[in-house]
């Protein structure tokens, strides 16, 4: 019986290792939302896969759904955030972007708008400069529109131009100054309300 081949580009959250040299990988793809996924002998150094599925790795990954979870059966490495930003803040920024999706996602479903936020601002940071004022508000803005693209906020007035939209900016990252305190506070009591 033949399987069917899902390919999907997606960012690798985490590993979790697990017999001799396998992993199960956390991946929060375009096509299939945040999975979870084994990859057998990824660990082993003769390893095709190993590359593809570094931590904050963004990769095309070839899945297959299994009897009882997907199995990883490609991963070409797109970019290595951590190789990308070394040294660098933007990466830890990053970093707790995909971490807070790792968190409030359950289950998996598509969600190719919030795939799109978190796309376009890799981009946005791999590509432009930024003042420690900036990041701070690129961080902001990117909470923001991941908690109202999960559903845990909705959004006032005075941050709807800053979550309805997936164009990034200096001019936005510079606008939300006034408002900055504020979308800090509306940030923390929805995580806080949705109890992790």
């Amino acid at each position: 019986m033949s399987h069917h081949i899902y390919t999907t580009p997606g960012f690798v959250i985490r590993n979790v290792p697990f017999a001799e040299s396998s992993s199960y990988v956390y991946i929060f793809t375009r096509d299939l939302g945040l999975i979870g996924a084994s990859a057998r002998s990824v660990r082993a150094i003769q390893s095709k896969l190993r590359y593809g599925l570094q931590d904050f790795c963004y990769s095309t990954v070839s899945l297959v759904r299994g009897k009882y979870e997907w199995k990883i059966t490609n991963a070409i490495p797109q970019e290595n955030l951590y190789a990308l930003f070394v040294d660098d803040k933007k990466f830890l920024v990053f970093a707790r972007a995909l971490s807070l999706i790792k968190k409030l996602v359950t289950g998996e479903e598509k969600n190719e708008p919030l795939f799109e936020v978190i796309y376009s601002g890799f981009v946005f940071l791999r590509t432009n400069h930024f003042s420690a004022e900036t990041l701070r508000n690129f961080e902001c803005i990117i909470m923001l529109r991941i908690l109202y693209h999960l559903g845990y906020s909705t959004p006032e007035d005075v941050f709807k131009l800053f979550v309805v939209d997936t164009v990034w900016n200096t001019d936005l990252l510079l606008s939300i100054n006034a408002h900055y305190h504020d979308a800090i506070r509306a940030i923390n009591s929805s995580i806080k309300e949705s109890q992790l």
